[in-house]
């Protein structure tokens, strides 16, 4: 950058007083380069290096072009303070570093940062984690009087039904990613029926969907499969008209069904209740149960499976996010919580749940726990949720 001054410039401002004149100065007047006030043998942003742009200090300037020059030198310096700020912040969200390392265990937390963010593993959380997390649910105070754990038991289908009547279809996602997730049980079935020839032709392949909401698993799976029929019950009238009024439901009539249905308190529908079934799901509708009760709902459901035939399940796990952040008033019982709408919700470990299993006569074939960290860029934090994910079966010889 390099201003000379004029005699034309010179002879505007004569007799007046300038308005370069009214520029801030700079603090470093003495000489000094560094924007802090340091040395001078700061060779980055010495004035007198030959890699900087030099500006003329001839002594035909006047002292306002000095003034001027002078702080169009500090304004380039800070200029490139800027931008090596911005290129090391870009550089930081490119590699990842979500956090500042605050303590001697940094490294361990950078280790941490680069494993997958979707962990199948046996445990529930990580090894460091469990003693904090343990110390959390320990303060989590059980007050609920045994007046409020039995309305919450008996009126379960009134709070659900209010839960659908609120949110209506908008509250849960489709979950596509169950056609992935079921997609070796559907094409062991597919094949099995090509090899006998019946191709669903005989008796149609049937899918049953336990708590099937407002069909958020139904007609995903009534649209990737179009040789299978797809039944689902609900406790829930409305979450059962609501099902029946989506244009999907007119559009799969001749493959799907689905009836209002306590399973603690009522039988299947006869449709159901014979063996006909070839795979079952139970996604997120375990822990709406008290965890009494749901051994004689898994023995529902094995009865309505073929034998051979699949059950599969997600649910919530111990130590996920969501458990850790219950407050004061929430907790009915050991890992057994009741939301502010009125909803219950059970949190389950693996032995947990390979005992009901195993109680209702089903062979386990795989319990894991699908661990997932959900990443806010913005302000910094990790999620860590934690679901289970089982798949039995019902015996061929039972």
């Amino acid at each position: 950058i390099e201003i000379e001054s004029s005699s034309s410039f010179g002879h505007k401002s004569a007799g007046k007083p300038s308005t370069l004149a009214s520029l801030p100065l700079s603090r470093r007047e003495s000489g000094k380069d560094d924007l802090k006030g340091g040395s001078t043998n700061d060779s980055s942003f010495s004035s007198t290096s030959s890699s900087q742009p030099s500006i003329s200090s001839s002594s035909s300037q006047s002292p306002a072009m000095q003034k001027l020059n002078q702080g169009l030198r500090e304004h380039a310096r800070l200029l490139r303070r800027m931008a090596e700020y911005v290129e090391a912040s870009a550089t930081k969200l490119e590699t990842g570093d979500f956090r500042k390392k605050r303590n001697a265990n940094s490294k361990s937390k950078a280790d941490r940062s680069n494993k997958p963010d979707h962990i199948v593993s046996d445990e529930p959380c990580d090894s460091e984690d469990r003693n904090g997390f343990d110390l959390i649910l320990a303060k989590q105070p059980q007050t609920v009087s045994e007046f409020w754990k039995k309305k919450y038991e008996n009126e379960a289908g009134k709070y659900w039904n209010l839960f659908y009547k609120r949110n209506m279809s908008n509250f849960f996602k489709d979950r596509h990613y169950l056609q992935m997730m079921l997609e070796a049980d559907l094409a062991e079935v597919n094949k099995k029926e090509r090899k006998e020839g019946t191709d669903g032709k005989a008796a149609p392949s049937i899918l049953f969907e336990v708590g099937c909401g407002c069909g958020n698993t139904m007609f995903p799976l009534l649209q990737d499969n179009p040789s299978w029929h797809v039944y689902g019950v609900d406790i829930s009238p409305h979450a059962i008209d609501l099902i029946k009024r989506r244009d999907e439901f007119k559009k799969y009539q001749d493959r799907c069904q689905a009836w209002v249905c306590d399973l603690v308190s009522d039988d299947l529908p006869e449709t159901l209740a014979n063996g006909a079934v070839d795979i079952a799901t139970l996604i997120f509708v375990l822990s709406a149960i008290h965890p009494e009760k749901i051994p004689m709902v898994l023995r529902k459901v094995y009865k309505s499976l073929k034998p051979g035939g699949k059950l599969v399940i997600r649910d919530y796990a111990v130590y996920d996010l969501s458990q850790l952040r219950f407050g004061d008033g929430a907790k009915l019982g050991e890992n057994l919580y009741v939301r502010q709408d009125g909803t219950r919700t059970f949190f389950f470990s693996k032995d947990t749940l390979s005992k009901m299993l195993r109680e209702a006569g089903f062979e386990v074939v795989e319990i894991k726990y699908h661990r997932k960290v959900i990443r806010n860029i913005k302000k910094g934090i990790a999620m860590k949720r934690t679901w289970i994910q089982a798949r039995v079966t019902r015996g061929r010889h039972q």
